[in-house]
């Protein structure tokens, strides 16, 4: 019997795919800033999620190659990776167990709760050389790729000793252009591209020899950022410095690439058999392990059987396998059948590195308990032929047997196995039409055997209950039913429900419940027309004969159907409402109330409707008018994109009306407030976007707690694609006194706001 063992291991894992999401480069105050030369990271900002855990994921080409957790702190750093003070790399629940060599392109992400917040794609910008030559002149040589913008490139040099010289700061600084002097003056630099953009010179001029040797000594450093805001700072940066040595940053981080073991191969099975003359096959099986990218590749595994007696030395037998083949699927160790093993699964990786800890399996304890038996229904006693369901445990065999109650109860089993008593097995419901003894077995997929379970089912020939005397009554689109229950004789089963059956224009049935008294019932949904009905009484014994039946007239019942919900633009195309009715010569009445209930109260203002006595008018929405004054009350304007409700009544002659109402929302265009800046009597400037080029965009401002918007002014918009930009810039006399919230409206309906500058 082969033997299943329970695999575990530590370091068990796989290629780790990328989820895909839209990041964008973050928004200051928070940044994502990459150190690649140390492969440290540094999260500043995202004060909103302080005290919330933050994933910072490495990747590389849709692959995770680094991962880290750590709960953000808020300010600057927020939380930190592979630095003094900060997390390593490899924490987290499914992180690779490395520190990653984050390299150019890489992207670094930090995400909470599964969203993407921001993402910084490492630079390609970095310092190749630093040349001296003792005088005044110090040269940084470095490599560009068509990564870098131009213009958003520094290199530095940060050197301590530089605050006690005429410099008097620790680190000097060149930026594109031609040499100037620095502000504080003690040296002149500039930095210049080659002609084909792929490299950079920075040169350093010092007023003093000696202050040029200090910088020398000093570490060189590449700096590049992707996006730079309207207020100089630098978003998505890049510091490359020259020199340093990456791996792990402090004490108990992982190892980096070519120092880490590889994953365990996953989906470890281990299966013990009998191979004769007191040994056993240990049949390993397992998904080849795959690297994690950006270390060495995986060469093969080695297979190990740990003898668990420990010898005088304390010393353990070991019995394995090497095996050089990485896309290898199991293998199998040959054992001494009397003892007791541990056993070990390692990867291989191309520099000798091993899987550590190694995945371990240990000898599950053998399966001895038998299975059960259930019935169903449970019950023994019936009055009608009955079908009988046997279950039991997942892959258990069931065996069963029908006698008379007259002869002795069979034995199935003789030692756990079945005797030659004959038996059927169990492939469905079993129909039992007279009373018998159902004598079952079942054996599970360890060969255990159930007990024997005997049950004698009773089938007991029993009286039908009374037929039912019906009366009903007609009415639109619908009759009504009721009679008294019906009866049965003592001992016989109770009345479990009625069969109500109908012809006329619509044919069908129902059924209806056991009730005491008087059974009443309602049918709906019938054409106009002429019916009959007939109701059964039914029980466990079977039905009664039917009713006599019974006719009535049915009239036609309203229906109404005020359509799908809508989406109506601002300015837009009209949106047509699709209200209907099956039934004909019928008029209709469409209204706009004040909520999705029926019963609404009608709205007192414009409908927006082309029509009201039609089937499907059209629906069309204005732009939203922007005084150039205050718009008063608040609350009012805020409320003009919430949806529009429209009820439809369909009504004829004879007949009751019916109503339903139709929800319209309202599309508006999407409107932004990028940035900003108040500077009280002389300036205020705003910048956005609109999704809408032929909106007009005003400005407002509303202090907290008050009851209207004043206007501040309308924006100029600049098309663009997917829409427009705009600005709205005031100076001197036409600037705010105060420097208040500000809201941007637009006349297709969007909104954005408060903003604070």
């Amino acid at each position: 019997m082969a033997v299943v063992l329970a695999v575990t291991s530590a370091a068990v894992g796989s290629v780790v795919m990328a989820e895909s999401a839209a990041a964008a480069v973050p928004t200051f105050p928070d940044n994502i800033v990459v150190f690649p030369n140390r492969d440290f990271v540094s999260i500043d900002g995202y004060d909103v999620h302080a005290g919330e855990t933050a994933t910072i994921t490495v990747t590389r080409a849709g692959q995770v190659v680094g991962q880290a957790e750590g709960v953000l702190t808020g300010g600057s750093p927020s939380i930190e990776v592979n630095h003094p003070g900060g997390v390593c790399w490899g924490t987290g629940a499914g992180s690779p167990n490395v520190t990653p060599d984050i390299l150019p392109g890489d992207v670094v992400s930090v995400s909470v709760g599964g969203e993407v917040l921001g993402e910084t794609t490492t630079s390609s910008a970095a310092v190749t050389s630093v040349d001296y030559n003792g005088d005044k002149t110090l040269v940084v040589s470095g490599h560009v790729g068509a990564d870098v913008i131009p213009a958003q490139l520094e290199q530095r040099i940060i050197a301590p000793d530089l605050t006690g010289t005429e410099v008097a700061k620790r680190d000097v600084r060149a930026v594109p252009g031609p040499a100037v002097p620095a502000p504080r003056g003690g040296y002149i630099s500039g930095l210049e591209y080659s002609p084909d953009g792929q490299s950079f010179t920075a040169t350093y001029e010092f007023d003093v020899a000696s202050s040029a040797a200090i910088a020398a000594a000093g570490g060189a450093r590449a700096m590049s950022w992707q996006v730079e805001d309207l207020d100089a700072n630098r978003q998505g940066l890049t510091i490359a410095e020259f020199g340093e040595l990456g791996g792990p940053g402090f004490g108990g981080c992982p190892n980096g690439p070519l120092q880490s073991g590889p994953p365990a191969p996953n989906n470890i099975t281990v299966t013990r058999t009998p191979s004769g003359s007191g040994s056993s096959n240990i049949n390993f099986s397992w998904t080849p392990a795959v690297a994690v990218p950006g270390t060495p590749a995986i060469t093969g595994y080695r297979v190990v059987a740990v003898d668990t007696e420990v010898t005088a030395g304390s010393e353990q037998a070991e019995i394995g396998k090497r095996i050089g083949n990485p896309a290898a699927t199991g293998t199998t160790l040959t054992v001494d059948s009397a003892k007791e093993y541990t056993f070990e699964v390692r990867s291989v990786n191309a520099v000798g590195n091993e899987t550590i800890p190694p995945a371990t399996a240990v000898i599950a304890p053998p399966d001895t308990t038998g299975p059960t038996v259930g019935f169903s229904p449970a019950a023994t006693d019936f009055f009608a032929p009955a079908s009988i369901e046997l279950s039991s445990e997942a892959g258990a065999q069931i065996f069963y047997a029908l006698t008379d109650i007259g002869d002795p109860a069979p034995e199935l089993l003789t030692a756990g196995e079945l005797s030659g008593f004959p038996v059927d097995l169990y492939t469905g419901p079993i129909d039992i039409a007279t009373t018998k003894r159902l004598s079952v077995v079942a054996f599970d997929t360890a060969g255990n055997a159930s007990l024997q379970v005997d049950r004698v089912i009773t089938i007991t020939a029993a009286t039908t209950p009374t037929v039912p005397a019906v009366t009903a009554t007609g009415g639109e689109g619908q009759a009504v039913l009721q009679w008294p229950a019906s009866t049965v004789d003592v001992g016989a089963p109770p009345v479990v429900d009625y069969l109500v059956e109908y012809t006329g224009a619509t044919t069908g049935s129902r059924t209806v419940p056991a009730a005491a008294g008087t059974v009443t019932t309602t049918v709906t949904g019938l054409g106009a027309g002429t019916y009959t009905f007939t109701v059964k009484a039914r029980s466990a014994a079977g039905s009664s004969l039917p009713s006599d039946p019974v006719t009535v007239d049915v009239t036609e019942a309203l229906q109404v159907n005020a359509g799908t919900d809508k989406t109506a633009t601002r300015g837009g195309q009209a949106v047509a409402l699709t209200g209907s009715s099956p039934n004909s010569g019928v008029t209709y009445l469409w209204q706009r109330v004040d909520s999705e209930s029926v019963g609404a109260a009608p709205v007192v203002g414009p409908s927006f409707l082309s029509a009201t006595n039609v089937a499907s008018p059209t629906v069309t929405l204005p732009t939203v008018a922007l005084p150039t004054g205050a718009i008063t009350p608040a609350a009012t304007f805020e409320a003009r994109n919430a949806p529009l409700f429209y009820r439809l009544t369909v009504s004829k002659p004879g007949a009751t009306s019916v109503s339903d109402v139709v929800k319209v929302s309202v599309g508006t265009d999407t409107v932004s407030i990028a940035t900003g800046r108040y500077r009280a009597g002389s300036e205020l400037r705003l910048n956005g976007s609109v999704t809408n080029a032929g909106a007009t965009v005003r400005i407002y401002s509303k202090p907290d707690g008050a009851t209207s918007y004043t206007f501040v002014g309308t924006a100029t918009l600049t098309a663009a694609p997917g829409g427009a930009t705009w600005e709205l810039r005031l100076r001197n006399g036409a600037v705010p006194a105060q420097n208040r919230p500000w809201y941007a409206f637009s006349t297709f309906g969007g909104g954005a706001g408060p903003f604070a500058t």
